[in-house]
């Protein structure tokens, strides 16, 4: 449905696929994507993180959850969704990247709030 187009009438055959079957991970990531789709980042967070309780290994939602907190304000926060992805694909360039990314924000802030002498 997704693919087609349809995005509307593809939320509730997943609704339906996660009700009858709450570790079918494939659903609850295809469902947040749906939720990405339609601006609800709350809900698709939510669902990506049922895939992962559903198999913790789920490359492609812990790649969401990092990209999805990247983009907010915590770089803490995002710094360790990003360590999760690296601990799943120890060679993610892209988790790498972020990561580095995040920790330049941190150290950033940090000397920030450090006094001026």
């Amino acid at each position: 449905m997704i693919a087609m187009g349809k995005s509307e009438q593809a939320e509730k055959p997943l609704n339906k696929a996660i009700e009858t079957n709450p570790n079918l991970s494939e659903a609850w990531y295809q469902r947040g994507l749906l939720y990405l789709d339609f601006g609800r980042s709350e809900e698709a967070m939510s669902d990506f993180e049922g895939a992962i309780r559903a198999t913790p290994q789920h490359l492609d939602a812990r790649l969401k959850i990092a990209a999805i907190l990247h983009e907010g304000s915590d770089a803490e926060k995002a710094a360790s969704a990003w360590r999760k992805v690296l601990d799943v694909d120890p060679q993610n360039r892209i988790a790498r990247r972020r990561l580095e990314e995040c920790r330049g924000q941190i150290t950033s802030r940090r000397e920030a709030l450090l006094p001026k002498d």
